[in-house]
């Protein structure tokens, strides 16, 4: 029934704008689609990080219908893997193509949950959260690796979705259900991946700092508890058949196994490579990773284009400078949870590259959500408030025209 007040077709009109803010959204998410579709088709199998690896343990479940068992030297090096998404890959329908086009699936839930997390933690301003939507869709790595098999990508869903949550909890309150949902992306991230246990300290922290606000003691030990309870009730399972195989939850015996042949840094050091330009080796390569490496981490693009698109987040880090309202409490709070995830994955990471050489920064993109979130918060900040509607669209601009562009450098891209 028409408003007497405001006009009969005002609430139409109303839908009909939010309607239309989101269309770039739904653009987003298609043109990521066909980019991911042309990178499927052309990259040839096996010319993606641990393709093929990962496919022998689609292929295992697919014979046998059972979990497969890790042994140095025999079967698959990924047989260590939690199995999510070597169960989902079999959705695929037996090719390998079948399971790109599933793990492109999931590259679209972070697009999904990266705006989710830039709308709860601006207050529902759509533009920034539509620029971190773009980053997120367009970063040329992520379209690679969504696009081929792996599962690396709904390790950074999962993360996704528990930051989404954690916010959320710091800028609506803390609940159970909140608390249940924080979980559950917890729980999905053990199944995905054994470095998504980093969650469980994330989400310990989102629940204590959404409690800070005088929350009663109990009810924040309740929170934690079901938190917990969630995501052991998902993957606990899976720790608890490592220790029984292995003799350790998070199987580091089995992975240094499957590692054997895996250059370290002694490779280097002893070469006549000092720690220092071990270090800046590590540094540039990773940097080049985020932005894009292709096949077997062995196809670069020209260094020009890396050094362009660190624009990106040079911009971001000028406009965090520039004066600006002061944040709520809460936002404070969701800035210290979002940093702690980045600096818990970069620990890991630097750990990691202290005993293998393995500078690839798709070890870090489960932070993907938050570190777009952060360039487009940023690049708000540095625009005019006249360029904004148009401005905060360039990031994603730029990485969505190099994506197209780095089809020729794709391995079989030529």
């Amino acid at each position: 029934m028409p408003c007497s007040r405001c006009g009969g077709d005002s609430m139409p009109k109303k839908r009909s704008r939010q309607g239309r803010s989101w269309l770039p959204l739904a653009l987003t998410l298609l043109l990521m689609t066909a980019l991911g579709v042309t990178y499927a088709l052309r990259v040839p199998f096996g010319q993606a990080p641990d393709e093929s690896a990962h496919w022998q343990y689609v292929r295992h479940l697919a014979t046998t219908h059972h979990l497969p068992v890790f042994r140095p030297g025999q079967g698959g090096y990924e047989f260590h893997q939690p199995p999510l998404f070597y169960a989902l890959a079999l959705l695929g329908g037996g090719h390998y193509l079948g399971a790109r086009v599933v793990n492109l699936a999931l590259g679209l839930s972070v697009v999904l949950l990266t705006s989710l997390l830039a709308l709860e933690y601006t207050g529902g301003r759509r533009n920034v959260a539509l620029a971190a939507a773009g980053i997120a869709a367009f970063l040329p790595m992520q379209v690679f690796l969504s696009a081929t098999v792996n599962n690396d990508v709904v390790l950074t869903a999962a993360f996704g979705g528990a930051l989404w949550l954690g916010v959320r909890m710091l800028a609506r309150g803390p609940s159970l259900r909140l608390a249940a949902g924080l979980g559950l992306f917890a729980g999905i991230g053990l199944l995905a991946k054994t470095s998504a246990v980093l969650l469980l300290p994330i989400g310990v922290l989102a629940i204590l700092l959404a409690g800070a606000k005088g929350e009663p003691v109990g009810r924040v030990l309740g929170q934690m508890a079901l938190f917990l309870a969630v995501t052991l009730s998902l993957g606990g399972w899976w720790l608890v058949r490592n220790a029984v195989l292995y003799g350790d939850p998070l199987t580091l015996s089995a992975f240094s196994a499957a590692f054997t042949k895996a250059p370290t840094p002694d490779y280097f050091l002893s070469r006549g490579v000092t720690p220092f330009w071990y270090g800046v080796l590590v540094t540039g390569w990773t940097t080049a990773s985020f932005w894009g490496v292709f096949g077997n981490m062995n196809v670069f693009l020209p260094w020009p284009v890396y050094l362009a698109l660190s624009g990106i987040p040079v911009g971001a880090i000028a406009g965090q400078a520039r004066p600006a309202v002061a944040p709520q409490p809460w936002q404070r709070r969701a800035c210290l949870l979002l940093g702690a995830t980045a600096v818990l994955l970069l620990a890991a990471y630097a750990r990691f590259n202290l005993e293998y050489f393995q500078a690839q920064a798709r070890y870090l993109l489960p932070a993907l959500p938050a570190f777009a979130l952060a360039f487009a918060a940023g690049w708000e900040r540095l625009l005019p408030a006249r360029a904004r509607s148009w401005g905060l669209a360039a990031p994603a601009a730029v990485l969505c025209v190099v994506s197209w562009w780095a089809i020729q450098f794709l391995p079989g891209g030529r």
